[in-house]
């Protein structure tokens, strides 16, 4: 399981292992934390590292002095061109501490 300390600023690097270098070109991305009863932590800001070959995303979030410790997932959605929505299979699972 990952960890973050909260109150430090969240920079994450997702690497998704398996896609080919073309498969999300044009696509864009969405990332929600939420805690483990589901409320919403924040809206966490991602961007591809190369969108001429999109297989890893910077994930990064300022302020999280207002996250609870405890568990967390993340959730990531890739949007097409066209509006269909992928989802990663698993949402990444987090260890919040103080």
């Amino acid at each position: 399981m990952n960890q973050h300390t909260c109150g430090a600023t969240f920079d994450y690097v997702l690497s998704l292992n398996g896609v080919e270098p073309t498969e999300f070109v044009n696509w864009t991305t969405e990332c929600q934390m939420r805690d483990f009863s589901g409320k919403l932590l924040a809206i966490v800001e991602s961007q591809w590292i190369n969108p001429a070959a999109p297989v890893a995303l910077a994930l990064f979030e300022i302020d999280t002095s207002k996250w609870r410790p405890g568990v967390a997932l993340m959730d990531v959605r890739f949007i097409g061109p066209d509006g269909y929505i992928r989802t990663l299979q698993e949402p990444i699972q987090w260890e919040l501490t103080r």
